[in-house]
């Protein structure tokens, strides 16, 4: 499992910037970075992004495990 990369790709794909993410979960830049750069999630967080980006939280998992 790859989060910081579901999250990079999720990213991309809805043009969705690092601003963008903090307004809506009330987070850090340092936060939204650590999102992107982690390789591992908690669960709720996991949630959060896959909602966030309107997918289920599985699909948002595979993103990032694909080569």
């Amino acid at each position: 499992m790859n989060i910081g990369k579901s999250t990079k790709i999720a990213m991309a794909a809805s043009d969705t910037t690092n601003k963008m993410l903090m307004r809506e979960f009330g987070a850090t830049n340092a936060t939204v970075c650590a999102w992107r750069r982690k390789r591992t999630q908690n669960g709720s967080t996991i949630q959060k992004l896959a909602d966030y980006f309107g997918m289920p939280a599985s699909e948002f998992v595979a993103m990032g495990e694909k080569d």
